[in-house]
């Protein structure tokens, strides 16, 4: 949920239900789910969100920007 509107909308698939893309409207976002891709690899990523819930083993040294929880809005 969106924390200055309140208004977080997502986008599923009709057939699986699987979430295809969320949008938060105060920070003007729209966030893809790289799995609905069928070719994820033409696409770099800018920043890497929600990373305190990634793998401890997992290391993001790239130098894009890292964030917690989401992207600022």
């Amino acid at each position: 949920m969106d924390e200055e509107t309140g208004v977080t909308s997502r986008g599923f698939c009709t057939k699986c239900g699987t979430t295809l893309f969320s949008e938060r409207l105060s920070a003007g976002t729209i966030g893809l789910s790289m799995g609905s891709l069928d070719r994820p690899e033409l696409f770099e990523p800018t920043e890497h969100i929600w990373t305190s819930s990634k793998q401890a083993w997992l290391i993001l040294n790239d130098g894009r920007p890292q964030y917690p929880e989401g992207p600022p809005a």
